[in-house]
């Protein structure tokens, strides 16, 4: 035979009588390992095109599993888990799996208050909201700071807003709270930065 790429012609689709013939002869049919190599070798950086993939999706779409797969699933997983528990196979696998999931929020929209702390909602905030040139209270000094409006912490981008460290400070009340301790007792807290601020 000669070798190079073959393209099919346009045929008709195999008969339902055809296809059990096929099958009834490919019934206990082994496959040696030796087409098995020549097969990995042949498929080695084939990528599938776009349009292929956006078939296998959209074929794919509201496909779900039946509860005997997954419970067959389950069984398999922890089989394994407690058979190579210790071995560097568990330990490739284990960082192979933080590497994937590098960059993944593991948060919900619906449990985000409970789940996720200020300041990891500060840099979802950060990375959704870009930093403009001045504060948007005093307009005058760039902003330093990124504030929350009504105190909740809401995984909303409207219910944030960048401020310069001294408009920051008004809002929250903590340079009125350093005034008042300076006047009960005695000591000049933090002074410096008061002065810069006013």
């Amino acid at each position: 035979m000669p070798k190079g790429i073959y393209k099919r012609k346009n045929r008709p689709a195999c008969s339902e009588e055809t296809k059990k013939k096929i099958s009834l002869t490919l019934q206990g049919h082994i496959v040696t390992e030796e087409t098995r190599k020549k097969l990995s070798e042949a498929l080695k950086g084939r990528k599938p095109s776009k349009e292929t993939l956006k078939k296998i999706f959209e074929s794919r779409k509201g496909y779900r599993h039946s509860e005997e797969t997954k419970n067959k699933s389950r069984k398999s997983m922890k089989q394994w888990h407690n058979k190579n528990r210790g071995t560097l196979e568990y330990k490739k696998r284990g960082e192979r799996i933080s590497k994937s999931n590098m960059g993944r929020t593991p948060w919900n929209k619906d449990k985000i208050n409970l789940n996720a702390g200020t300041d990891a909602i500060h840099i979802w905030v950060r990375k959704r909201k870009p930093k403009p040139k001045f504060c948007v209270e005093c307009k005058k000094v760039p902003p330093r700071d990124l504030s929350n409006i009504s105190g909740e912490y809401k995984r909303d981008v409207n219910d944030f807003e960048w401020l310069c460290r001294k408009c920051h400070m008004t809002k929250d009340g903590r340079i009125k709270s350093i005034k008042e301790n300076n006047k009960k007792y005695g000591k000049l807290v933090k002074l410096k930065v008061i002065k810069r601020l006013i």
